[in-house]
């Protein structure tokens, strides 16, 4: 694990981030649990992990609700980080990983893997 030779790789995990009771939070909405087959309410937490096989820090993450459209007393504003944040949550998991790694490789965060869980 600490050879000269070793591999640095990135990490994906998508997790489920439960609001069971969660009435009036933005963006909040039934999600699928892929882990436990089931619909539960929150958001699916999109993680972005570096590890050289002896550390394992986060390096970026991402909230996702679902893509569907806001209400218009909603509307979201794209020039506020926020706004910016609300309108990466309705976008498809897949897009917002690309975008993370882009921002990460930008960052000068290097790996030569990805890894993925089933």
């Amino acid at each position: 694990m600490t050879e000269e030779d070793r591999k640095e790789v990135f990490i994906v995990d998508d997790s489920m981030y439960e609001r069971l009771n969660a009435k009036n939070v933005e963006l909040c909405g039934w999600q699928y649990d892929h882990a436990n087959h089931k619909n539960k309410k929150g958001f699916r937490f999109l993680q972005l992990e570096w590890s050289d096989g002896n550390t394992f820090p986060p390096v970026s993450f991402s909230l996702l609700s679902s893509s569907k459209k806001v209400r218009e007393a909603d509307k979201i504003d794209h020039r506020s980080h926020s706004g910016r944040r609300k309108a990466q949550a309705q976008r498809k998991g897949t897009d917002v990983l690309v975008k993370l790694l882009q921002a990460d490789l930008k960052d000068g965060v290097k790996a030569y893997y990805e890894l993925f869980d089933s």
